[in-house]
């Protein structure tokens, strides 16, 4: 990570006599110590995750239209409930 910081704070400048080939090396050299710096941070928040161990909801539901006299269909019958979800 040092390594990564250095190189950027002393970005390539180009020099007199150099090659395209050698300036494009040496922005690629930095280019890689900014990947590395950027994985070395990904690494280090990956750590810090949160995941729940359990998951409470309470609800209600009613159909918008009211059920018709004779109608058995129990999804459409209004509902109070609550559940638990366990997370492995």
């Amino acid at each position: 990570m040092k390594r990564a910081i250095e190189a950027v704070q002393n970005a390539p400048t180009e020099q007199k006599g150099e090659t395209v080939i050698e300036v494009a090396s040496r922005y690629a050299e930095l280019a890689a110590a900014i990947a590395n710096l950027h994985s070395a941070v990904e690494r280090a928040q990956s750590l810090c995750t949160q995941v729940p161990v359990v998951t409470f909801d309470f609800g209600a539901r009613t159909p918008l239209t009211p059920m018709q006299p004779g109608e058995t269909d129990s999804s459409r019958a209004p509902y109070i409930g609550g559940g638990m979800t366990f997370h492995f």
